[in-house]
């Protein structure tokens, strides 16, 4: 497999990144029950061509798993 890996520092938040995953609902299901603060509307398909979600980790970074469509 490949691994593309966005990073970012943003002021609202310590900082950011965005990684592809392959079951991105499985990989939801596993995530959402570990206490972390899931953002926006959870899982979903995105315009942009992908299926993912975002959480806010115990340290305050963004994290997005990503799966395209």
């Amino acid at each position: 497999g490949s691994v593309t890996i966005h990073l970012s520092s943003l002021k609202k938040h310590p900082g950011s990144c965005q990684l592809e995953v392959k079951n991105v609902d499985r990989l939801f299901e596993i995530v959402s029950t570990t206490g972390v603060q899931i953002l926006y509307d959870g899982v979903g398909d995105r315009d942009w061509g992908c299926r993912d979600f975002t959480f806010r980790d115990s340290s305050g970074n963004i994290v997005t798993f990503s799966e395209q469509l």
